[in-house]
């Protein structure tokens, strides 16, 4: 498997967690758990179906019924029973399904939906013939739903030892003329005080109820145990991605964040009311942010977008430059969850200035050194001529400053070195580029000139400038210097400063 497929797959596993924003890591044996409460709108939902399904067919058979040779033989009271029944069902269903998260607080809340749906079931049993009833398969009906709602296969055992108990006791009942018969249609009247007939449908229902359970609790023991395993991989992968060092992300596409590692958690250091009101553009500084809609807007599109940079603010409002890449996972054919990695290159980027300053800086006065003057004087060339100005090339040499080494010491002669780079900048405008090539000489690159003449007139100011005394500790000293002109071939101008007084 490719790097890529490996990112998809994690990516996929742990979307379906956070699309719907469930993160509760609660154990599933906790009263009251969501995910019960969640089993429990589900059984509320199948039964809504059942209902239906059962009403559809009453309306069938009484129909017929009434229009055949039979006639309507379900007595009043029975009809209220029978009305009575449907109208509890409806409304303890109505209760778990629409108030699930309050009822499941509860520790036995699950047990007593599947008892009285065991009643219910036995009620319909009697209404529709008892013994002769063909509504008994239902029992099996909640029994899977036992199985489905209890974890523990000894509970599914009681419930469906209770269906069995009950439809016995239903069977007991009407044979000893305790509760009157339903005579159905088509069916022996003879057959409900058969005592061979009733033994053999009460062992027969207990047979098929005992023989649901098992399977049933094969089934969902299976599914259960699958079940755990993905969430225990969720949980270490989660608990991976937590603790990694990369900075990792969960949000929408249109920006609602849904997770963070903790890396990132540090690095933006926002509460979580913050984080809904900015919402993850909100994390990006705004000259970045423009670069990565760019990218984000390829990646929605379908298209394959390699590492990219983007920049976050930081929790003191430092900028975090990372590198890294984003993936879209979709719902329903449609983009809905973008997952990003990204590592921290902010030393990276500080070591790669710092390299670059070395190469392209003198270290003692921080001007430009050989290499990067070149490029700084072929740039104003390149400039001078598209926009026909003039440039001027100006090499200063400082006379005597060895004098200054060998009497006062070098880390006085540096010094002199920086306050003449000081004063040399000062001298000429921000377009233009003053270099040192070495030792005591520098030079000046002056672009975007109107006129040659201009030149004499830079040149007489810096000199003018270096006039001045420098203050080093306790010593007053001056730059003695001459300037060369190198604008124009084969002719060098030559000033030299000749300060009020000695030069140590």
């Amino acid at each position: 498997m490719n790097r890529s497929a490996e990112w998809m797959s994690w990516t996929e596993t742990l979307t379906r967690r956070f699309y719907k924003g469930s993160e509760s890591r609660r154990t599933p044996d906790s009263p009251g758990d969501v995910e019960y409460g969640e089993r429990s709108r589900l059984v509320a939902i199948v039964r809504w179906f059942l209902l239906a399904v059962l009403a559809l067919y009453g309306a069938l058979a009484g129909s017929t019924y009434l229009f055949s040779r039979y006639g309507f033989f379900i007595s009043s009271e029975q009809i209220v029973l029978l009305i009575t029944t449907i109208i509890s069902v409806i409304v303890y269903n109505s209760a778990y399904h629409f108030c699930f998260a309050s009822i499941c607080r509860y520790h036995y809340c699950k047990h007593l939906q599947i008892i009285l749906d065991i009643i219910a079931v036995t009620v319909l049993i009697h209404c529709s013939g008892g013994a002769s009833s063909w509504f008994w398969p239902i029992y099996m009906i909640v029994t899977l739903e036992a199985a489905y709602l209890l974890d523990r296969q000894r509970d599914v055992w009681l419930i469906g030892a209770a269906g069995g108990l009950l439809y016995s006791a239903l069977l007991f009942a009407e044979h000893a003329g305790i509760i009157g018969s339903v005579m159905m249609p088509f069916v022996d009247p003879a057959l409900g005080h058969d005592l061979h007939f009733l033994f053999l449908m009460t062992v027969w229902v207990m047979i098929t109820n005992a023989v649901t359970a098992i399977i049933a609790n094969f089934l969902m023991a299976v599914i259960r145990r699958e079940t755990i395993l993905v969430r225990e991989n969720e949980e270490r992968l989660l608990g991976f991605i937590d603790n990694a060092n990369d900075l990792i992300h969960c949000n929408t596409v249109d920006g609602k964040i849904l997770y963070l590692n903790r890396a990132m958690q540090r690095a933006v250091a926002c509460s979580q009311e913050e984080l809904d009101n900015k919402g993850f553009n909100g994390l990006i500084v705004d000259d970045s942010r423009d670069h990565y809609n760019r990218e984000l807007q390829k990646i929605l599109a379908g298209s394959r977008v390699d590492a990219f940079e983007v920049t976050f603010k930081g929790r003191e409002g430092e900028e975090i430059c990372v590198e890294g890449n984003l993936t879209c996972t979709l719902h329903e054919g449609s983009p809905a969850i973008l997952w990003g990695i990204w590592r921290d290159i902010s030393e990276k980027k500080l070591s790669q200035a710092r390299l670059y300053k070395l190469a392209h800086n003198d270290n003692l006065t921080g001007l430009p050194n050989r290499i990067l003057f070149r490029d700084r004087f072929r740039q104003a060339m390149a400039f001078a001529s598209r926009q026909k100005k003039t440039v001027a090339l100006l090499f200063l040499d400082l006379d005597r400053f060895k004098v200054i080494n060998d009497s006062l010491g070098h880390p006085v002669g540096d010094r002199l070195l920086q306050s003449v780079a000081k004063t040399l900048l000062a001298s000429v405008r921000e377009v233009d580029t003053v270099a040192r090539f070495g030792g005591d000489e520098f030079t000046v690159v002056l672009g975007d000139l109107e006129r040659a003449s201009d030149v004499e007139l830079v040149a007489q100011k810096i000199l003018n400038s270096l006039h001045k005394p420098f203050k080093i500790d306790s010593h007053e000293l001056f730059a003695l210097g001459s300037i060369c002109d190198f604008s124009r071939p084969f002719r060098h101008l030559f000033f030299t400063t000749i300060p009020p007084g000695p030069a140590l």
